[in-house]
């Protein structure tokens, strides 16, 4: 009876809810069964009556309600209720494979009552048999309002989900979302800072009409647009700090765009340098980390690493994810002439600092030894 406390027991109470908190975010982030994440709680509950208080009493640790088959509507509602009613809501929708609409109907409409409390709101990717759970969320949350929902991640989604619109989400910060080139005029609030679009059909109108620009520190593109209709220099991006493109026709938005404070590229290359960054002038000369990730083609030449370097003259730090990326930053004969003179200026990265290779399974011993001997150059 005498002996002294644990270290751990004699946390104060807000230290260690701050601890099991951060436990609980980081196994959710690695596991994605809601089923999973309450056995997590009950375990976490089990190490002592102390812990067991803690956790049934600290409202903080029962506001992420994940909504799925395996939660029912009365587990639904003892989250909330233990979350005390007053705090933000952080809303994860799992669709499994085999799932139908109906598993989902209850808990969803338990949590759509404090859909004033709503922060964010995840939906996965997993299909209802041939439709994305997506569409069946934003069809029974669309006449909803969210005044403090700020981030929102829908994969993949065909119905046009109007709840985003400004009126009803004012506060929005953050969004990924699957984009249907049906819907009618889509802008979402113009507090965006960050924006990740997936182009689920070529666009024949721009793909930009869309985006508010004004605030946005990081955009994201990617699928297939069929024409931009853009002016060159038309598009401002003032705080726009990271831009990653996994577009076609990436030349024509390039022209098309104004982002002074730019600092970090990424985008899969689709084209050679030379036309994808032809007549930019120094618009990307504060980019200091580019990203060359994904994407191949055919042709490389020795000139096509000048132009990159050129395009990004101010470049400290580089990832290449693949072999024809890592050609990219060497110059080509240079590997075809690795110990002799003909090869083409090899300072052509001048401010490099580091040098970062991604799956390095597609990169041949050769290209390592062309790689060592270019840098000794």
């Amino acid at each position: 009876m005498n002996k002294p406390k644990s270290p751990i027991g004699r946390l104060p109470i807000e230290l260690l809810v701050l601890i099991l908190d951060h436990v609980i975010h980081t196994y959710r982030c690695t596991v994605n069964h809601a089923d999973s994440l309450w056995k997590l709680k009950q375990e976490l509950a089990s190490v002592s009556h102390h812990w067991r208080n803690v956790i049934l009493n600290s409202p903080t640790l029962w506001t992420t309600i994940v909504v799925s088959k395996s939660q029912n509507s009365q587990l639904v509602e003892m989250c909330l209720k233990r979350s005390k009613e007053v705090l933000p809501l952080d809303i994860e929708v799992e669709g499994g494979y085999r799932d139908d609409r109906a598993s989902l109907s209850a808990p969803l409409d338990a949590v759509m009552r404090f859909a004033h409390r709503w922060c964010s709101l995840h939906v996965t990717d997993a299909r209802f048999h041939d439709k994305s759970p997506g569409d069946y969320v934003v069809k029974k949350i669309n006449h909803l309002n969210f005044p403090l929902l700020r981030q929102v991640v829908i994969p993949e989604v065909g119905t046009f989900p109007r709840f985003l619109l400004p009126v009803y989400s004012p506060v929005l910060e953050h969004l990924q979302l699957g984009y249907h080139p049906a819907w009618p005029s889509f802008v979402p609030a113009p507090t965006l800072k960050t924006l990740h679009l997936k182009f689920g059909y070529p666009r024949s109108q721009s793909a930009l009409d869309c985006i508010p620009t004004q605030a946005l520190t990081t955009l994201s593109l990617s699928g297939q647009v069929d024409g931009w209709l853009l002016e060159p220099q038309s598009v401002h991006f003032p705080h726009l700090n990271k831009l990653i493109l996994s577009v076609n026709a990436i030349h024509q938005f390039l022209v098309a765009v104004i982002v002074p404070n730019l600092e970090h590229f990424i985008y899969s290359p689709s084209e050679p340098p030379s036309v994808t960054f032809a007549d930019l002038g120094s618009k990307f000369s504060n980019v200091y980390h580019l990203s060359l990730l994904g994407g191949r083609y055919q042709g490389i030449d020795c000139n096509e690493a000048v132009c990159l370097s050129k395009a990004f003259p101010s470049a400290r730090h580089i990832e290449v994810g693949h072999q024809n990326g890592l050609r990219l930053v060497i110059p080509w004969r240079h590997y075809i002439y690795p110990y002799g003179n003909d090869y083409p200026n090899v300072d052509v990265w001048q401010q490099l600092e580091t040098l970062t290779l991604q799956d390095l399974s597609s990169i041949q011993g050769k290209d390592f030894e062309y790689l060592s001997g270019w840098m000794e150059k």
